[in-house]
């Protein structure tokens, strides 16, 4: 037996604790246990030393001790595969048009002027119907994007009214979500899309300070948005509307210094609202641009001390990785097509299939490739502290077309940190004592 390689020893305050990722759970050890563990370690297993039974069953039980690396990896897959097997939620990423209001400089979309129609939204809703009978569903939910949403919000009120019909007196928890610009989001749009559909979260993009802002994210007429999106975030920071929105800062090179110095004071607007969290995030594409993979966990640090709602815990939960590589995860563009992953929506490899008039998928091998791919763990994977989250495939984009790049997380740089936060967060109490 050996010493589980998916686990964080942490010193704090005079105190050691150990993070299983394994399990989630954070153990306060006694000296007797950790000098026990450091032998273990040292010695690569059990064979050079004696340790007493109740110790050794509560390391084997807390998933410190383990039969081999290879079989705990072996494990894992196959509790991964129960729990794909077992799934009983339903995520759908839906481009109501693929039209947009803005013009940002890194955006990797075309722009087509094609708007959902009724087929497709009937196509979709009978899909799901079928789900639901299918897979017994508990869950769903549904993401808008695009393009910008907001742009086609008569369609998306026409399904969400249908689906809250569909699912009535069915009891399954509906959650709708919007990927949008800000721009259009004024305070009447916002109550209606949140107590009458149910769409409460939230994401906008700002990317800084006004004159990066307005450069990165011009609308179409080349005019700037920052005024109008920041009068618009204070509004709905002012109204009694339950949402949660998640305020997305791209950075590059170029930005970061910047923005790291507007940053206190956007923040300040927002100090002790919890309806409101930091998404810092490396613009994509960029890639020789080489940054350190702190940046985002030091924004987030940021937010923390305005008491805003990120909660580090939910970057640290068991298999937590990219949705692409979900197979009860799916994009549907406009025209009924699918995909598995927004950020390459034109890449031939992202063309998963199509959903027909009956609302049944028609898939291609190019599904499998990204649902299976979990199954193919690299080597250096297989020790790496924080596999169990993100399983190799924090990025499945990445693995499908790069020969050698690993898409490790950011928050395998920063554990320590985080630890200290998810120890302080409300509820987060996930630990025990040996």
């Amino acid at each position: 037996m050996v010493i589980t390689p998916f686990m964080k020893i942490i010193e704090r305050r005079n105190e050691r604790y150990i993070w299983v990722f394994t399990t989630g759970k954070i153990y306060k050890v006694s000296e007797k246990y950790y000098e026990v563990i450091n032998s273990l370690k040292e010695s690569k297993g059990l064979l050079s030393i004696n340790i007493d039974k109740n110790i050794k069953s509560d390391l084997i039980n807390a998933r410190i001790l383990i039969e081999s690396i290879e079989a705990e990896v072996q494990k894992l897959l196959q509790e991964l595969d129960n729990s794909f097997l077992k799934s009983r939620e339903l995520s759908l990423t839906i481009l109501a048009t693929e039209n947009c209001n803005f013009r940002c400089v890194y955006c990797y979309e075309k722009f087509e002027n094609n708007l959902i129609s009724e087929d497709v939204i009937n196509s979709i809703l009978k899909f799901i119907s079928k789900e639901i009978k299918r897979r017994k569903l508990q869950k769903i939910d549904i993401v808008w994007f695009g393009g910008e949403p907001l742009l086609a919000i008569n369609r998306i009120k026409l399904f969400s009214q249908r689906l809250t019909e569909l699912i009535k007196n069915k009891n399954i928890i509906y959650t709708g979500h919007m990927s949008t610009n800000g721009y259009l989001l004024k305070e009447k749009t916002a109550n209606i899309l949140i107590n009458k559909f149910n769409i409460k979260n939230f994401q906008i993009t700002v990317d800084g300070p006004k004159e990066i802002h307005d450069k990165y994210r011009p609308l179409k007429n080349g005019k700037g948005t920052y005024d109008i999106i920041i009068k618009n975030l204070k509004t709905l920071r002012d109204s009694n509307l339950k949402f949660h929105i998640f305020i997305r800062i791209n950075y590059d090179r170029s930005s970061i210094y910047k923005i790291m110095d507007w940053l206190p004071d956007f923040l300040e607007n927002f100090r002790n609202d919890e309806r409101f969290s930091l998404y810092p995030h490396e613009i994509f594409g960029q890639s020789n641009v080489c940054m350190s993979p702190k940046i985002p966990f030091d924004m987030i640090k940021l937010a923390l001390s305005y008491n805003l709602g990120n909660k580090l815990s939910s970057l640290y939960y068991k298999f937590n990785f990219c949705y692409a590589a979900r197979p009860d995860s799916l994009v549907i563009m406009p025209d009924g097509s699918l995909r598995k992953c927004t950020v390459a929506l034109y890449d031939k490899e992202n063309f998963v299939g199509h959903i027909n008039k009956n609302g049944d998928l028609v898939l291609n091998e190019n599904f499998n490739k990204w649902v299976n791919l979990y199954k193919q763990v690299p080597e250096k994977c297989k020790i790496c502290t924080i596999f169990p989250i993100c399983m190799g495939i924090n990025c499945p984009l990445v693995r499908l077309t790069s020969d050698s790049t690993l898409p490790c997380p950011p928050s395998l740089f920063n554990i320590n940190f985080s630890f200290e936060n998810i120890l302080n967060e409300k509820g987060g109490e996930r630990h025990g004592t040996h």
